[in-house]
């Protein structure tokens, strides 16, 4: 009877601990200037800059964003993982019985697009005068 109740309290313990444990949550932080840009995360809309949004590994993504008037910019990002995310230290860390949070953030400078008018007025020339006989 001793040995059960012995097995059975070990039992409860690490169940009990499996239940209460916490976890590991990753937050991205993108900004821009100019604000207001729209930002795609590995081709999902995330909405507009500032803008935070939790994502669910390490390692490249890709990131995008996007204003009228501005030049567009593509990065792959690499988002390295901590060293207590490291194995096996990960699993330790998934087991705490509290959150653990990494918040990252990303900034970005948009260039504004520049307009040709040269290109502009050939296209202007070229309707103007029909070629065809």
């Amino acid at each position: 009877m001793k040995f059960v109740k012995k097995y059975l309290m070990w039992f409860i313990l690490i169940s009990c601990l499996f239940v209460t444990s916490g976890c590991v949550r990753r937050k991205l932080t993108v900004k821009s200037d100019p604000p207001e840009a729209q930002v795609y995360f590995n081709g999902k809309f995330m909405g507009e800059t500032p803008v935070d949004f939790d994502f669910e590994w390490y390692w490249e993504h890709e990131v995008e964003l996007k204003k009228e008037g501005y030049e567009t910019i593509s990065n792959t990002e690499e988002i390295k993982a901590p060293v207590y995310m490291w194995i096996p230290f990960d699993l330790a860390m998934e087991l705490l019985p509290f959150t653990i949070r990494d918040n990252r953030e990303l900034t970005y400078t948009l260039k504004p697009r520049k307009v040709s008018l040269e290109n502009d007025n050939q296209e202007v020339i070229i309707e103007e005068f029909d070629f065809s006989d």
